[in-house]
């Protein structure tokens, strides 16, 4: 097999977030930042599921669907009933660089960025205001809001 001819991975579909309480996380995801719930459903750890996802068999949860009503791209909030979760991580413990998936990011333009930032900003503590940054010679410009869980959901915006 060629280079080529190699198969490759797709264009990312959706992240899985396991969440302490659905409600809450989806008010933030669907209120704060403004994704579109699209949906909540029961999810049962059956043989299948178990094993892909390494929870007991039988367990049960509810998951949540989430987008931003633009083409691919999908956050599924999911709630494992019984499931004792590790406590959140607090802010000022966190680190970027912990292995991991350590940021969630969305693209926007800069205007909505900005935007965003302000109704954000306004009831979620951000880890700073907007700010710019080179990489690879392209200067972004971002910020990173915390979700009910601690999880790191970064906004940037890329040079018009």
């Amino acid at each position: 097999m060629t280079e080529a001819e190699r198969p490759r991975a797709g264009q990312i579909h959706h992240v899985v977030i396991n969440v302490r309480d659905l409600d809450v996380s989806v008010a933030f995801y669907r209120d704060a930042l403004g994704l579109q719930h699209d949906g909540t459903a029961p999810v049962q750890g059956d043989a299948g599921l178990s094993t892909l996802v390494r929870v007991l068999p039988g367990s049960r949860g509810r998951v949540a669907f989430l987008s931003a009503g633009r083409g691919m791209g999908r956050i599924e909030l999911v709630e494992w009933a019984g499931m004792e979760p590790e406590p959140a991580t607090p802010a000022t413990a966190r680190s970027g660089a912990r292995p991991g998936i350590a940021i969630v990011s969305f693209l926007l333009r800069e205007p909505e960025l900005v935007e965003l930032y302000e109704i954000v900003s306004r009831d979620h503590a951000c880890w700073s205001e907007p700010v710019r940054f080179d990489v690879a010679g392209r200067v972004l410009t971002a910020f990173v809001v915390e979700d009910p869980d601690g999880n790191a959901v970064e906004f940037f915006s890329l040079p018009d």
